[in-house]
């Protein structure tokens, strides 16, 4: 339980909250849009913001279900590591209780896919039109309201990690030419290659010669500058 409502560190590059906040006071006009953070052992790092894109020519406005849309799409083309933590709110600071609650199924949803990795929270940047300071909020599991949490500005951005790892398959393969009365070339390789798919979805694979548990973060791998081994 205590685990449930601790709430982890949330941290942004100096420079890139105020660049992005200057931009959108010049701008002066409603904004919502994705957190993108690396998800360290202790704190999610904001590595960029994506606005929600525009559905019709008419006034901005906050669309909980077009935003949960967009995050799933966003998910989906996300390297390891990084995730979409929450959301971000563009808009003159007496409006962000209104606007939290309307924006409360985005961060329900952001929540649920950050649970499956072991996450325990989910994030809400309010930038203020009318002000120079960003806050933070946080929907922690097991709690049905948000709380705020600090937002610790740091000098650089983190520092990433990227394992990569080739797959070498042999298997004899049997394709009837087009017109032949078959189906389509893709379909009988995708059919005939499907038993070795299976196999590869159920393997195991091992860094640097361990078995690391679901969840394990590249920052607690060994740092000694050598490749690490994926196998």
């Amino acid at each position: 339980l205590q685990r449930l409502m601790a709430s982890r560190a949330l941290a942004i590059q100096a420079s890139l909250l105020s660049d992005h906040l200057e931009s959108l006071q010049r701008r002066s006009t409603l904004e919502t849009g994705l957190l993108l953070a690396h998800v360290g052992a202790q704190a999610d790092a904001v590595l960029h913001f994506v606005p929600t894109p525009s559905q019709d020519d008419g006034a901005p406005q906050v669309d909980a279900s077009w935003m949960v849309t967009h995050a799933e799409a966003v998910s989906h083309m996300l390297p390891g590591g990084i995730a979409v933590v929450g959301a971000y709110l563009f808009s003159p600071s007496g409006a962000f209780a209104s606007h939290e609650a309307k924006l409360r199924p985005v961060l329900a949803a952001a929540l649920k896919r950050l649970r499956e990795a072991d996450g325990t929270q989910s994030l809400l940047m309010l930038l203020p039109s009318d002000a120079r300071k960003a806050t933070a909020r946080a929907l922690v599991a097991g709690s049905a309201s948000l709380k705020p949490i600090e937002l610790k500005t740091t000098i650089s951005p983190p520092r990433l990690i990227c394992l990569e790892a080739a797959w070498v398959v042999q298997a004899q393969l049997r394709l009837l030419p087009p017109g032949a009365g078959g189906p389509p070339q893709l379909a009988q390789l995708k059919m005939q290659l499907a038993p070795v798919l299976r196999c590869l979805d159920a393997t195991t694979a091992t860094v640097d010669g361990s078995c690391w548990p679901a969840g394990a973060l590249c920052s607690q791998l060994a740092q000694g500058g050598a490749p690490h081994s994926v196998r």
